[in-house]
């Protein structure tokens, strides 16, 4: 079984805002590539790998009004 890749689009908040993402890899099968926007910058210039089957990435992003400054919690 194969997990579908899943792209995110996000709507800008009318002010500067912390949001948070959970997402969760399928139960068996391939783990999904996950697809963030590019206005999403993370530490390293790196975004962490989508989390493997039966794991859960939580991301933390501040929306400055231009980017989202992201970091992860990752294969929690």
């Amino acid at each position: 079984t194969s997990a579908t890749a899943c792209t995110f689009t996000f709507t800008a908040p009318s002010s500067p805002s912390w949001l948070t993402l959970r997402v969760k890899a399928a139960a068996s099968g391939t783990a999904a590539a996950i697809t963030l926007p590019a206005t999403v910058k993370f530490s390293g210039g790196t975004a962490p790998a989508t989390p493997p089957l039966t794991k859960v990435n939580v991301y933390r992003f501040y929306w400055d009004g231009t980017n989202y400054w992201g970091d992860a919690i990752a294969n929690a």
